[in-house]
């Protein structure tokens, strides 16, 4: 990369952009921490979003681009953890749950706004994996939700009843654990028996309907009580950023100021986990590169 860069004559410094320095309206410039200024044709924003800080996002180029006159969405944490109020999390910690489905509940309209199919994960807060990843660039403006998962998204509600009924036939002599083992990960099942508020050495023959009734509702409406999503200082994704509306979709050159161009993370666009973030990320800076070559022509 060192010799690919010096060969392309272009001088890499290791300074903190501070300012940008304006003329005409017109960028020609950058001054940075060292009281040195640095003069250019076109200067490009690419400093990524707040997600990670440690990697060098920080923040500056939101600073930045308002310097100008620009607009900055707000910033709020995408692709991260949600956390969960409940203690059931840490006791399941590290357990994955594949082939489940994970939804959005609107606690005062009582009705379902969001579901994903696919795996999640149990964290020591919440929960993470790519259905609560996704989940939360959807919901990162929510309120009054909870979350709800379905441990048998492929059976409806009378075939996972018609299921149970069997397997309380075959296992009429055992306890419920045995049956629900076998339809559970082993982890939760000790804090799916607290939720119904049954013994672990209840027997499957003292069973009545009702009971069957709620073993079912829990598997296909197993409640977390959502309480934030995670810091965005891990998020993988910053949601916000500088408005879309201000920048040459064709060129990725500022409406605002001439010279001035963004890409990557700092505009405000975003998207769901799958590589779609970098694709964003190397298509604006395709267009930024292509404009800058392409300048004057």
């Amino acid at each position: 990369l060192y010799k690919f860069i010096t060969k392309a004559c272009v001088k890499r410094k290791t300074e903190r952009v501070v300012d940008l320095i304006v003329e005409d309206n017109k960028v020609i410039g950058v001054r940075t921490d060292c009281e040195n200024e640095y003069f250019a044709d076109s200067v490009v924003i690419a400093t990524g979003g707040l997600s990670y800080p440690k990697t060098g996002s920080s923040g500056d180029g939101y600073k930045l681009a308002k310097s100008v006159g620009h607009t900055v969405t707000t910033l709020r944490p995408s692709l991260s953890a949600l956390v969960c109020r409940e203690g059931i999390c840490s006791e399941c910690m590290g357990l994955s749950l594949k082939n489940v489905s994970l939804s959005v509940v609107d606690t005062k309209k009582k009705k379902e706004i969001y579901s994903d199919f696919g795996e999640m994960l149990f964290t020591k807060n919440g929960i993470s994996g790519p259905i609560a990843l996704s989940m939360s660039s959807l919901i990162n403006k929510e309120k009054n939700i909870r979350l709800e998962i379905d441990f048998k998204p492929a059976l409806s509600a009378e075939q996972l009843e018609a299921r149970i009924n069997r397997e309380c036939k075959t296992n009429i002599n055992s306890q419920i654990i045995t049956i629900l083992r076998s339809l559970l990960p082993r982890n939760i099942v000790p804090i799916f028996l607290e939720k119904l508020n049954m013994p672990v050495d209840k027997k499957v023959k003292t069973l009545n309907e009702k009971d069957k009734k709620n073993i079912v509702d829990l598997f296909k409406h197993f409640s977390l009580a959502f309480d934030k999503i995670d810091k965005i200082d891990y998020a993988i994704v910053t949601s916000g950023g500088v408005d879309t509306r201000e920048i040459n979709p064709k060129t990725m050159e500022s409406k605002i100021v001439k010279n001035l161009y963004f890409c990557g993370e700092i505009i405000d666009i975003d998207a769901l986990t799958g590589g779609f973030n970098i694709q964003i990320a190397l298509s604006t800076g395709f267009m930024a590169g292509k404009s800058l070559t392409t300048k004057g022509e």
